[in-house]
């Protein structure tokens, strides 16, 4: 999942725990450990499966489909074929925090230089 081999990271590293909306309703647990902003934007994640197995990765949020990496989980065993769906869901989940994450980050650093470039869209 990993394009170039390396993670550079954000300087305030944030941990959350996912998940997902109704707790024991699948076998496995996702947790989003860190974030990147530098260069490609990266998280990194834990998954804890089905067997209790702890499974560290990391994905591009732009480059990387959850569907993809989905599949990726379900062909190791990570993950359930009857769970992919809800694996899926959660990484779409994920991407949104990260980015949620990233533009806070982005926000931040542009208030403390005192510019707001023209093309940044924040939220209302």
């Amino acid at each position: 999942m990993l394009a170039n081999g390396k993670l550079e990271r954000v300087k305030s590293q944030r941990r959350l725990s996912y998940r997902g909306p109704e707790k024991g309703s699948h076998a496995f647990q996702l947790t989003m450990i860190q974030v990147s902003g530098s260069g490609d934007n990266m998280v990194e994640c834990q998954l804890e499966t089905h067997s209790n197995k702890m499974v560290t990765f990391k994905f591009d949020t732009e480059g990387d489909a959850p569907e993809d990496i989905a599949d990726y989980m379900v062909e190791e065993d990570f993950v359930r074929e009857s769970e992919k769906e809800t694996f899926v869901e959660e990484l779409r989940s994920i991407v949104k925090r990260t980015q949620e994450i990233l533009l806070t980050h982005q926000q931040v650093w542009f208030e403390n230089i005192g510019c707001i470039p023209n093309d940044t869209v924040f939220p209302t």
